[in-house]
C-alpha cells in the first residue's frame, strides 16, 4: 500500500517498498528545502507543476531538486545535509536524525567553511551565516517538538476503514480442506500461500497481494500442506513429499531441510529456527536444515495424542501450540510454553489453532490478543505476552470459518483455515466445522446419474468396496470403519486413531490399512468384522500406504515415501521389495485382474498421467491418459481401465492378453470428488462407481476471504490487554 502525502514521499515509499527511519529523513529534507527556497522539493524538480499525485510521484522518482533555488547564504554544511537527506538511494541517506544533528553541530563549529556554489557578487559574513544556522537548529527543534505534541494529542491508532475482498482459486480446484493449515499470509502481508486439491494432486500456490496472478511452487510430487513464511517474508516453508522444505518467495527450486513423516503446522522464528508439530510432539530444526530436535513430547500416559499448530511468539522465547488430549472434554487445549524453562500453561480448553495478534498501540508487539478457533468461529481474548496469560473474556470476532477434521482419536478436532499478518490483514476460507462432517456416499452410473446411499453424513475418506460389493471400508476421523450397504450399518473396526487408506483383501476377510503406531505410518491389517487385534505387515522408517492386491492375494502393492511403488509378498518371509523407484513420483499402483499388469500414476512428464507396465517384473511402459490422469482402477472384467482427470471420470478399453493394448480415453461423466489418494471405487459389475460427495459447504471452498485492517475491527470488539 502506498500511503502518505505524495510531495513528501521518499522514492522507496512511492514505489510501495519497505520503509524505515530514512524515509522520515527524506521528508525532513523536503520540509527544510521548502522553508529555505519557498518551493516544495517536488514542484521545484521540473515544470510544469504537477496536476496529479501520479505526476508528483513520477517527478520524485525521476528528477532532482533545483539546487540553484537555495539562497546564496546557505552554508556548505547545510547544503550537504540537504543532499544527504534527499538522496534517492536510501543506502546513501542519513540513517538517523542524530546524524543530522551532528552535521548541524559541525557546521556551527566551522561556519566559515567555503561554500562552493554562490550567486555572483554575494558576500556572506560569519555572523550572518551563524545566525542562519542557529535559526535552522531552532527550526529542527521546533519540528521535533511539534511532532511530539501532535503524537501526544492525536489518537494513537487512527481508525482505518476495514476492507473486504475475495480471492478465487483456479477453476476445478478447491482450497484444501483437511486438518493442517492450508492458507498463510507472510508477516508483512505481502504474500499469500494456499494449498488446493485439483485434477490430480494438491498444488501449492504463492501470490503477491498486489498482483492478480498466483504461481505454483514447483518440485512437489504429491502431498503438500502447512505453508508458513520466514519473518522477513523472503522464504516460504511447507511440508511436502514427507519432508520439510523451503523456497524463496522470489522464485527458484525448493530446498529440503529435513525428513518429516508426521507434520502439522510450523513457525519460523527470528533466531533462524523452525518449530513444527507432529504426533509425538513439537520438533525444532535449523532453517539451514539438519537433524530435528524435540521441543515437547506428547504424554501418552495422560491421553495426549499430538502436539501441533505451533506459533513462536515475539522474542522467540515462548511458543503457542495445540495439544490433543483424548481424556479432556473438547479434546484440544491451547498451550503456551517457555522454551528456556519448559514451563507450560493451558490457556484455552476446547480451542485450537491459536495465534497471537499484536493489536496494541501502533501494533506494538507486546500488546495484543489471543485468537483461536472453536467450532468454526474465531474467538479473541486479551493476552499478556510477558506473563503468558489471557486477561479477559473471549469474544467471537469472525463466524463461518471452514474448520477441517484432524484427529488421532475417535473424537475429531476441527482446525480452522485462517491466517493474519502483523499489520492486521486477515485471510480465511469461508465454511464451518459442520461442513466438514456433511460428506455423503453415493452411487454414480456411467452417465453420472447419482443415487445416494442412506449412510449417515460423516467425514468419509478413501472408500474401498469389498469384493462382493456389499460393504465399504472407509476412513472416518483417522479410524477405519465398515459400512454395510444392505443393512445400512456403520461399524468401527479400529479404535486407536492415526489410521487411513483402508483396502479389502481379495477374499474379503481382512482390511489392510496405514497406521501410526509409535513411529512413521506403516502397513497393518485386521479382521474385516473388527475381531482380533491389529497385525503389523511391514516396518519401515518411511511412510507406507496400501494401493492394491493381486487377485490371488499373493502380493500387496503399496506406496513408500509417497513416491515409490513397493511389493510385499504375503507368503514366505514377507520381505518387501521396491517395484518402481525412480527420480519421479510413482503412486496409486493397481494390479490387473489377471495379475499380469500394473496401472499407476506418475509425474515424470511434469504432470500426473496414468501408465501401465508388466507385473510382477517391471518392463516397457505404456501411457494411457493423454491430458492428465490419476487414480487408475481396473474393471473386474479386465477389459476396461478407469481413471480420473479432475472432475472427469475417464474410461479406456484395454486388452491384456496375449499382449497389452489400449484404446483412446473417453469421458464417462463429470462430478465432484472428495478424498485423499482414493476418491472412488468401482462396483464388481463395472457399471457403477462408489463416490464420496462433498457437502455444499465443502464444495463451495473455492475462495479465500480477505479482510484488510481487520485489527481495527478486533480492537473495537475486544479491548486490548493492559
Amino acid at each position: 500500500v502506498i500511503l502518505g502525502t505524495a510531495a513528501y514521499m521518499s522514492p522507496e515509499q512511492a514505489r510501495g517498498k519497505k520503509v524505515d527511519r530514512r524515509t522520515d529523513l527524506w521528508a525532513l529534507g523536503c520540509v527544510l528545502y521548502e522553508l529555505l527556497t519557498g518551493h516544495g522539493s517536488d514542484d521545484a524538480i521540473a515544470e510544469p507543476q504537477p496536476d496529479t499525485i501520479q505526476d508528483i510521484i513520477a517527478r520524485v522518482l525521476q528528477a532532482d531538486p533545483d539546487w540553484s533555488l537555495l539562497p546564496a547564504n546557505v552554508p556548505h554544511g547545510i547544503r550537504v545535509l540537504l543532499r544527504r537527506c534527499l538522496e534517492k538511494d536510501a543506502r546513501r541517506r542519513y540513517y538517523a536524525a542524530a546524524d543530522v544533528r551532528i552535521q548541524i553541530e559541525e557546521t556551527l563549529a566551522a561556519p566559515d567553511r567555503p561554500t562552493p556554489i554562490l550567486a555572483s557578487g554575494t558576500h556572506i559574513t560569519i555572523t550572518r551565516g551563524r545566525a542562519l544556522l542557529i535559526g535552522l537548529g531552532a527550526l529542527l527543534v521546533g519540528i521535533v517538538v511539534a511532532g511530539l505534541v501532535t503524537a501526544l494529542f492525536r489518537p494513537q491508532n487512527p481508525p482505518q476503514s476495514v476492507v473486504r475482498t475475495v480471492i478465487t482459486v483456479p477453476t476445478n480446484e478447491a482450497v484444501g480442506n483437511w486438518g493442517c493449515p492450508t492458507v498463510a499470509l507472510s508477516p508483512d502481508g505481502t504474500y499469500l500461500a494456499y494449498v488446493t486439491t485439483g485434477a490430480t494432486r494438491r498444488q501449492l500456490y504463492l501470490r503477491r497481494m498486489d498482483t492478480f496472478e498466483a504461481r505454483t511452487v514447483p518440485g512437489i510430487q504429491q502431498l503438500v500442506d502447512s505453508p508458513f513464511f520466514s519473518p522477513d517474508g523472503q522464504w516460504l516453508a511447507f511440508w511436502a513429499d514427507g519432508s520439510l522444505k523451503k523456497v524463496a518467495t522470489s522464485g527458484g527450486t525448493a530446498i529440503t531441510l529435513t525428513k518429516a513423516d508426521s507434520f502439522c503446522g510450523g513457525s519460523w522464528g527470528t533466531g533462524d529456527v523452525i518449530i513444527y508439530g507432529t504426533v509425538s510432539g513439537l520438533m525444532q530444526v535449523s532453517v539451514a536444515g539438519g537433524s530435528p530436535q524435540p521441543v515437547t513430547k506428547a504424554d501418552a500416559k495422560t491421553g495426549e495424542t499430538w502436539h501441533a499448530l505451533p506459533q513462536l511468539l515475539p522474542g522467540g522465547k515462548s511458543v503457542l501450540f495445540t495439544k490433543n488430549t483424548s481424556t479432556i472434554s473438547g479434546t484440544t487445549q491451547v498451550v503456551a510454553q517457555r522454551l528456556d524453562t519448559g514451563e507450560s500453561k493451558v490457556l484455552v480448553q476446547g480451542g485450537n489453532r491459536a495465534q497471537y495478534a499484536p493489536t496494541g498501540p501502533s501494533a506494538g508487539l507486546r500488546t495484543g490478543h489471543l485468537v483461536y478457533n472453536q467450532e468454526g468461529a474465531l474467538l479473541a481474548t486479551p493476552f499478556d505476552l510477558d506473563r503468558l496469560e489471557v486477561t479477559g473474556t473471549p469474544v467471537p470476532v469472525v463466524e463461518g470459518v471452514l474448520s477441517s477434521s484432524f484427529s488421532a482419536t475417535n473424537t475429531p478436532s476441527y482446525i480452522a483455515q485462517f491466517s493474519f499478518s502483523v499489520p492486521g490483514a486477515l485471510v480465511y476460507v469461508p465454511g464451518s466445522a459442520e461442513g466438514a462432517l456433511e460428506n455423503t456416499l453415493v452411487w454414480m452410473d456411467r452417465k453420472g446419474v447419482v443415487t445416494p446411499l442412506p449412510a449417515p453424513p460423516r467425514p468419509y475418506d478413501d472408500p474401498s468396496l469389498a469384493p462382493d460389493g456389499q460393504q465399504v471400508a472407509l476412513e472416518i476421523n483417522a479410524d477405519i470403519w465398515v459400512y454395510d450397504i444392505s443393512r445400512n450399518t456403520l461399524t468401527p473396526i479400529t479404535h486407536q486413531g492415526a489410521g487411513g487408506y483402508p483396502l479389502w483383501s481379495p477374499d474379503g476377510k481382512r482390511v489392510v490399512f496405514q497406521a501410526e503406531r509409535g513411529g512413521p505410518a506403516n502397513l497393518f491389517w485386521i479382521a474385516a468384522d473388527g475381531s482380533g487385534a491389529e497385525e503389523r505387515l511391514a516396518t519401515s522408517e518411511e511412510e507406507q500406504a496400501p494401493d492394491s492386491w493381486s487377485l490371488d492375494g499373493q502380493f500387496l502393492i503399496f506406496q513408500q515415501n509417497t513416491r515409490d511403488l513397493w511389493v510385499l509378498p504375503l507368503a514366505g518371509d514377507r520381505k518387501a521389495r521396491p517395484f518402481l523407484q525412480t527420480q519421479f513420483g510413482e503412486y496409486q499402483g493397481k494390479v490387473s485382474p489377471d495379475g499380469r499388469w500394473i496401472a499407476y500414476s506418475s509425474n515424470e512428464s511434469g504432470r500426473s498421467e496414468v501408465y501401465v507396465q508388466p507385473f510382477p517384473s517391471p518392463g516397457g511402459k505404456r501411457q494411457i491418459s493423454t491430458e492428465g490422469g490419476a487414480e487408475p482402477a481396473w474393471a473386474r472384467s479386465g477389459r476396461e481401465l478407469f481413471y480420473r482427470n479432475g472432475n472427469k471420470m475417464m474410461a479406456v478399453d484395454v486388452t491384456t492378453t496375449p499382449s497389452f493394448s489400449a484404446g483412446s480415453p473417453r469421458v464417462l461423466f463429470e462430478g465432484q470428488f472428495i478424498g485423499g489418494s482414493r476418491t472412488y471405487d468401482v462396483a464388481p459389475d463395472g457399471q457403477r462407481f462408489l463416490v464420496v460427495r462433498p457437502s455444499e459447504q465443502e464444495a463451495a471452498a473455492t475462495q479465500i476471504n480477505v479482510v484488510l485492517n481487520w485489527f481495527e475491527e478486533l480492537r473495537r470488539r475486544v479491548p486490548a490487554a493492559r
